[in-house]
C-alpha cells in the first residue's frame, strides 16, 4: 500500500524484534496504525522512540498534522500527550474486550 512504512525496534545483541510502529502518509497527514512493545521490554524507552521516528517520517513525507487512535485508558495515552498529541476525537465504546467490558477510543492529533 503506498505511503506505509513498517518500523522495527530490535535487540542491539539478538537481533529480535522487541516492537514495532505501522504509519502512513496521505497527502500531508500521517496516521500512526499501530504501535506496540514486548511487555516485557515496557519501560526502557522503545514507544517513545518508534514514536520519535514516526514524527521525524512524517515531517520528511511533508505531513502538516499527525494522529492516532489508541483505548481509553491505554498506558500509552501518557506518552502521546507529553509528546505533544491532543485529544480531538472520542468513539464511544468501540473497543470490545473478552471479559464484555467496552471501551471508548480516543482520536489524538497535532500541527506538525
Amino acid at each position: 500500500m503506498a505511503g506505509v512504512s513498517l518500523v522495527l525496534a530490535r535487540d542491539t545483541v539478538s537481533g529480535s524484534a522487541l516492537g514495532f510502529s505501522l504509519s502512513r502518509c496521505v497527502a500531508d497527514e500521517s496516521e500512526l496504525l499501530l504501535l506496540a512493545v514486548l511487555p516485557s521490554h515496557h519501560g526502557q524507552g522503545i514507544g517513545h522512540r518508534l514514536l520519535d521516528e514516526f514524527m521525524k517520517r512524517a515531517r520528511k513525507h511533508g505531513a502538516a498534522r499527525v494522529h492516532l487512535e489508541v483505548r481509553d485508558g491505554n498506558p500509552a495515552v501518557d506518552m502521546y500527550r507529553r509528546a505533544g498529541f491532543r485529544p480531538v476525537g472520542r468513539r464511544r465504546n468501540y473497543y470490545h474486550a473478552p471479559d464484555g467490558k467496552r471501551f471508548d477510543a480516543l482520536t489524538l492529533a497535532q500541527e506538525i
